[in-house]
């Protein structure tokens, strides 16, 4: 899915230089047709003058010559005419592609929250740590002293961040000041968010809290 969105939005970057291109092309163009209109017109005058002076009798060579210049002239507006029409078939396509980049941006959305839905988060045993339970243990890291560590310092460092006062205790704390700490904390170490309802790092502040 992630591949498929980076191919979408590749295309439309494609699609984005195609359309300045093609209008980079019909600038000029135009510029290209002024020029050249202008230049046959003042020709056209200079030549018909001079003709009228010294060539009366030789006018119709003079019509062959407007109709020469008036026939080139659809050549390029055919030009300019076809790349106007690329562009909206290139605009067509950049929209086409915009849609499906935002579709597929919504299925992955999606499909990432019934994926998280999915994951079995790990359960707070009942009671209270060391009361009830060791929180090593609970948190199923084994004999791993050293991960444990680094998770519970992990959790003071996010304390520490947070700008909250180390005085009080953790029932003290709003629901939204706690979890601005547990988010600081997994931020730094992802794994804290396999606890359900954030409950190993809760222990780990109160207990960080009780030690101070």
């Amino acid at each position: 899915m992630l591949m498929l969105m980076l191919m979408l939005m590749l295309m439309l970057v494609l699609v984005l230089v195609l359309v300045l291109a093609l209008l980079m092309l019909v600038l000029r163009l135009r510029l290209l047709l002024k020029r050249k209109s202008n230049k046959e017109n003042a020709a056209l005058d200079e030549s018909t003058a001079k003709r009228a002076r010294k060539m009366p009798e030789r006018q119709t060579d003079n019509l062959v010559n407007v109709k020469a210049a008036t026939t080139k002239k659809p050549k390029a507006t055919e030009m300019l005419k076809e790349a106007e029409r690329q562009i909206l078939e290139a605009q067509a396509k950049l929209a086409a592609s915009e849609a499906k980049l935002a579709l597929t941006e919504g299925k992955l959305k999606k499909a990432l929250k019934k994926k998280k839905n999915e994951i079995k988060l790990i359960p707070k045993p009942p009671g209270q740590p060391v009361k009830d339970y060791k929180l090593q243990a609970a948190m199923f890291l084994g004999e791993d002293k050293t991960r444990y560590n680094f998770l519970a310092d992990s959790v003071r460092k996010a304390f520490i961040q947070s700008g909250l006062s180390p005085q009080r205790r953790i029932t003290d704390f709003s629901s939204e000041e706690l979890s601005t700490v547990f988010k600081l904390a997994e931020k730094n170490s992802p794994e804290l968010a396999a606890y359900d309802r954030q409950w190993a790092s809760k222990d780990l502040l109160m207990q960080y809290l009780k030690n101070l």
